[in-house]
């Protein structure tokens, strides 16, 4: 039977893609498809499957109603501005105003109506697993600015809660009980809820074909980095424990950058931790925390390590005030991570990591 893996790609702002470039190509894959929700909410039978990169990422609007109201849409899209506030979860983006003057557009400008696509990790991941001859199909469900809590709802917090309260009384420690935030209302129904309709929506389209694989990418945690090692990393088992119910198999970890908080080794090591010490959770790649930006303390942070590879892999790098990873970084990425996946998925071996360069992260308890 034909195999056909199922991707969903999620996190915070660097998974989403928020480059100031956009692509410097558009890429057609030849045998996997882009799974987009928004014609099922609006009524359809069935989400939409496309073969092309971008846009990557959709619009899942809060309030369908308002968001397509009269007045409110144009040729079937919606004028409404504001992803942070009024939606779920939203595309990948591309802020680019002025090269001259070296400016750009905040995400929060634009609506389905106005943007223009920024280069992001999923396509990049999909064009290389069909360089092996496979074939995917993949959802993107990220956002920017947002924290590991925003993927949760009111039951994965009682539970985490209860994690919590064991772990608290086992090592002496006082981690604080957690609940979801106001920004977050909603989000980890309508994740869950798209995870679902993909995996269905999949199952009819690809009849015939063996779906049985079904991985969850994760690249998040720079906003998180005031969070307790301890604590993210039972957030991440908790968030694990919810992805087997929805039918996941793999649980994929791209480890995640620093954002400007030396804090950030923490949330490393409770991926690593994590991945270490869980079934079917694998650090895919260790290379977006070696990707500095152009004022990092390179001798802190890396030593004697060479990171001359990852240098420029974000728009920071060309003038504008944007950290950000960039395509030349994606692509990175993606050649690390498709490496690692060929090894899990493929040849039922151990992910190969590379060397750690993070001194900050060897030196810290």
């Amino acid at each position: 039977m034909q195999e056909r893996e199922l991707f969903v790609f999620c996190g915070q702002s660097n998974m989403m893609g928020a480059c100031v470039y956009p692509p410097s190509e558009q890429v057609v894959f030849a045998r996997s498809f882009e799974y987009l929700h928004k014609p099922k909410r609006l009524g359809q039978k069935s989400g939409a499957f496309k073969n092309n990169a971008y846009p990557c990422g959709e619009f899942s609007y809060k309030d369908m109603d308002r968001a397509y109201a009269k007045g409110m849409a144009f040729d079937g899209k919606s004028v409404l501005t504001d992803y942070a506030e009024n939606t779920y979860f939203c595309p990948s983006m591309s802020g680019l105003r002025s090269e001259q003057e070296k400016t750009f557009f905040l995400c929060t400008h634009f609506s389905e109506t106005t943007f223009q696509p920024a280069p992001t990790l999923a396509p990049y991941v999909t064009q290389q697993w069909e360089g092996l001859n496979r074939r995917c199909a993949y959802a993107h469900i990220a956002k920017g600015g947002v924290s590991i809590n925003y993927y949760f709802n009111g039951e994965m917090i009682a539970r985490l809660n209860e994690k919590i309260k064991d772990y608290n009384q086992k090592s002496g420690e006082n981690l604080p009980l957690q609940e979801v935030g106001k920004n977050a209302a909603g989000a980890g129904e309508y994740f869950a809820q798209k995870v679902k309709d993909f995996f269905e929506d999949a199952a009819a389209r690809f009849v015939g074909e063996s779906l049985k694989t079904k991985c969850f990418f994760w690249l998040q945690g720079e906003g998180d980095a005031w969070r307790p090692k301890a604590l993210y990393k039972l957030y991440l088992e908790t968030l694990w424990e919810t992805l087997k119910t929805l039918g996941f198999t793999h649980f994929f970890c791209m480890r995640v950058d620093y954002w400007g908080d030396d804090r950030i080794v923490q949330i490393m090591k409770a991926q690593e931790e994590f991945c270490a010490e869980t079934a079917d959770a694998y650090m895919l790649t260790r290379v977006c925390s070696y990707m500095p930006m152009p004022n990092q303390d390179l001798v802190k942070w890396y030593g004697e390590e060479d990171v001359t590879p990852f240098l420029e892999c974000r728009d920071s790098y060309f003038g504008f005030g944007n950290h950000h990873i960039n395509e030349k970084g994606f692509k990175t990425i993606a050649n690390a991570a498709v490496n690692n996946m060929k090894k899990i998925l493929l040849d039922h071996v151990s992910p190969q990591l590379e060397d750690e360069k993070c001194v900050m992260l060897k030196e810290s308890d």
